[in-house]
């Protein structure tokens, strides 16, 4: 266990139990004996004889504790001594107490910092070694006679020496000169995934039900070049992917079929399945034929691979397209079947509409995405309008009391978001929509302010329900009983202020009141206890950021406008493609579900 040391150095200090007792409930702890830490005075040969002689020996056991402290060799016994004498204030362990010694604890901790701090990592601590019983046929219930430790028996059939931790024999075993599987099961599992089959057909499997290798002298040189190249895996892969055999293609030709039907020795490449977790990154899509028919993402990447083509300058016929299509799409050029069977598609596609089905599954495609769109403009607006509202608070006059209506009231009572000074909401009074709303008899009061006001600024975003916006009305009243009055910024008159400001000072409280025919939502509120200036007026007329520009959005959340942008994108094809679209769409969702197109070659 570490314990932190006076000097935060938990890293170099270290405190040690050496008891531990364990009590009932309301037991009492045992009483220190004396004979717990005087233990080493009896070490000491020879008995005292007057208390000269015994305080002789307490400072020379007391000595010989300090000396085995410094040399690391301290037993239990000599700890709970000096413990004992410290606890007693007997030896100062403070640096006030030992002046002298601060020179040597400064030159100390000097070097103590010049020393890093070793990096540990956990290991496993060698235990009393057993042998294990044999499993008979892998079942635990059959358990035959104990095994030796040791490797694979027709291997090395000794047994693991006593002096040597099992673990560490097993590692050496395993990377032994003499060991003949490590690196071929290694050099054979790497070119399985490189070629699609290993040159053992049962990799986990080297016995004898396994398969015997196509070419064992090519496995033995994979494998002897594994070891020489130190063992480097990145190395070996890239010797593997840059011989021919890599290359070829996956075609057999007839005498190939003929004498090599299962492609032992590679005289093509194998045909092998496209991963889904492939297909899934380039796509975000899992290679399925029913999903990659009807899945609405692949429409989508289907339009925009038609559109990539018709766009591209460099192509200017159709059999152009359809030649730059296979290459993008499947990595070859189309055969000239292929090729015609794509240009009579085309012709074919022209003058047909859509499936009602396709139809339908476009137009709900596009309106998920458009719903997905407004919700991520409305969290976007939502985050904007928090983060303008941080730097403005950071920007304007403080104030004494906020509030902002974004929160449900609790109990009936909205919090100011600084002090103290709740609001209690009548019964028709509600808040919503990030403002609170007054009909024409609503009040609310606030509870009485603490101190008495000789000055204070009343300020309020208040909207009418028009579609104006809310307007920023700031009302002030100095030590003299002067008011001075702004609107939207701007220096007005106080009466007409007075009137469209649903906010008041009253007998120490604070209380807003409806007015007028229609009711009235009051977005922030703010009261402060000074008269603010006309640029502190400005500064907090900053704060109108209830509904923040798609420019601050942008700006500030970038990579949500990016996907709002996408999205709608996306809708435009989708309803395009429902429309009726073009033909090079739907060659191309063809193409995305030929099995070629989800196979190497």
């Amino acid at each position: 266990m570490t314990g932190e040391s006076s000097g935060g150095r938990s890293d170099r200090s270290w405190f040690g139990i050496t008891e531990a007792v364990v009590l009932e409930e309301k037991g009492e702890l045992p009483r220190n004996q004396p004979a717990e830490f005087t233990a080493p005075l009896f070490e000491i040969g020879g008995a005292p004889g007057d208390r000269g002689e015994l305080a002789a020996r307490y400072g020379e056991a007391v000595q010989g504790a300090v000396a085995a402290w410094r040399d690391g060799s301290m037993t239990d016994a000599q700890a709970r001594f000096l413990a004992s004498f410290v606890r007693r204030g007997l030896l100062p362990n403070d640096m006030d107490d030992v002046p002298e010694a601060r020179p040597i604890v400064d030159a100390i901790r000097r070097l103590e910092e010049a020393i890093p701090v070793p990096t540990r990592s956990p290991a496993v601590l060698a235990g009393p070694r057993f042998d294990q019983p044999l499993m008979e046929r892998g079942n635990h219930r059959q358990l035959g006679e104990p095994v030796p430790q040791r490797f694979l028996e027709a291997l090395d059939p000794e047994p693991y020496a006593d002096s040597v931790h099992p673990r560490l024999a097993l590692a050496l075993s395993i990377l032994d000169p003499g060991n003949p599987l490590t690196a071929r099961v290694i050099a054979n599992r790497l070119w399985g995934h490189t070629f699609g089959r290993g040159i053992v057909a049962t990799p986990d499997n080297f016995g004898q039900m396994g398969e015997l290798p196509s070419n064992a002298a090519l496995l033995d040189h994979l494998a002897t070049t594994l070891r020489d190249d130190g063992w480097s895996l990145k190395t070996l892969l890239r010797r593997l992917v840059s011989t021919r055999a890599f290359q070829l293609e996956s075609t057999p030709r007839p005498a190939a079929r003929e004498r090599d039907p299962r492609n032992d020795l590679l005289s093509h490449a194998h045909l092998r399945r496209l991963e889904a977790e492939a297909v899934r990154d380039s796509m975000n899509v899992p290679a399925q034929s029913l999903l990659m028919m009807n899945n609405t993402q692949v429409m989508h990447l289907a339009a925009r691979f038609a559109e990539r083509i018709a766009q591209d300058p460099d192509l200017h016929s159709d059999r152009e397209r359809i030649v730059a299509m296979f290459r993008l799409a499947l990595g070859r050029p189309p055969t000239e079947p292929e090729l015609g069977a794509a240009e009579q598609f085309l012709n074919q596609a022209q003058d047909q509409k859509p499936a009602r089905e396709d139809v339908e599954s476009w137009n709900a495609a596009a309106m998920d995405r458009r719903e997905e769109s407004a919700e991520i403009r409305e969290f976007t607006a939502d985050k904007t309008r928090g983060v303008l509202r941080f730097y403005h608070r950071a920007s304007a006059p403080a104030a004494m009391a906020a509030w902002e209506f974004d929160d449900p009231p609790k109990a009936r009572r909205v919090y100011d978001a600084i002090g103290s000074v709740p609001l209690k909401l009548g019964r028709d009074v509600r808040v919503d929509d990030g403002a609170l709303w007054l009909e024409a008899s609503d009040v609310v009061t606030s509870k009485p302010i603490r101190r008495t006001l000789d000055e204070y600024t009343l300020e309020a975003w208040v909207a009418s329900g028009a579609d104006a916006g809310p307007v920023h009305l700031v009302l002030t009243r100095d030590r003299k009983g002067a008011s001075t009055a702004y609107r939207n910024g701007a220096e007005a008159d106080p009466e007409d202020v007075r009137r469209e400001l649903p906010m008041s000072l009253e007998k120490g409280r604070l209380q807003f009141a409806g007015g007028g025919n229609a009711p009235l939502g009051v977005l922030q509120a703010r009261l402060y206890d000074r008269v603010l200036d006309p640029a502190d007026v400005a500064a907090s007329a900053l704060g109108n950021i209830e509904v923040p520009s798609e420019a601050e959005q942008a700006r500030i959340y970038r990579g949500s406008w990016s996907r709002i942008a996408r999205l709608e994108a996306e809708a435009d094809q989708l309803e395009q493609s429902a429309g009726g679209g073009d033909a090079w769409r739907r060659l191309a969702h063809a193409m995305f579900n030929l099995k070629e197109f989800m196979y190497l070659r």
